[in-house]
């Protein structure tokens, strides 16, 4: 009984601190204002995570740990039946075209913020743009890539890319691209198939 009232006092501190953390940035954040929100009091913050720095290291890692499993869904990658053209599409589709404007405004918060606190960015780095790339790299060595990790980051930094300038940029308001098409492209080049003539 205790755990589970524990578990959802931090589940509220925590959705709580996200949308402080989006409202003033990390800088302006407060915990006093997170308290507020959670209904829980400032003291019980310090018990579960400490520092305004710890908790918004563990809204990283949660965000990370969910926006991998969204990427990744249901595929097992290496024992798929499917064809690899099949599974890099999907892959692509969970990366670019994922409509969560709570990742989205974390996102521009993160970037808008990453020149004075560098060591956030670096958190996200480590916690889902690594294990991902480790999760491709092995794909990629199973179909027998001479540097898996280069065709990895390849595949990662082109749908990351776009992800980041048609949702986090805003772009898809003045240079809109159509990601089946640019993902379809990709995929051909990286499995050397001949360029479709449409």
């Amino acid at each position: 009984m205790l755990d589970s009232r524990r578990a959802a006092k931090e589940a509220a501190v925590l959705d709580a601190a996200m949308q402080e953390f989006l409202a003033h940035g990390y800088a302006g954040a407060s915990l006093d204002r997170i308290a507020s929100r959670a209904g829980v009091s400032k003291a019980t913050i310090h018990s579960y995570y400490q520092y305004k720095e710890v908790l918004f290291e563990t809204l990283i890692q949660r965000l990370s740990d969910s926006r991998f499993r969204h990427t990744f869904g249901s595929l097992e990658l290496g024992s798929d039946p499917q064809p690899p053209e099949v599974i890099l599409q999907v892959l692509a589709r969970h990366i670019a075209q994922d409509p969560d404007r709570e990742f989205i405004r974390f996102m521009r918060m993160l970037v808008g913020e990453s020149d004075r606190f560098p060591h956030h960015a670096k958190s996200f780095i480590t916690s889902l743009s690594m294990p991902t790339v480790l999760q491709l790299t092995q794909y990629f060595q199973g179909l027998g890539f001479p540097d898996p990790e280069a065709a990895a980051r390849l595949f990662m930094y082109a749908m990351i890319g776009f992800y980041v300038e048609q949702e986090v940029l805003h772009g898809k308001e003045v240079a809109v691209f159509d990601g089946d098409r640019l993902s379809q492209t990709l995929i051909r080049l990286l499995l050397g198939q001949e360029p479709r003539q449409d």
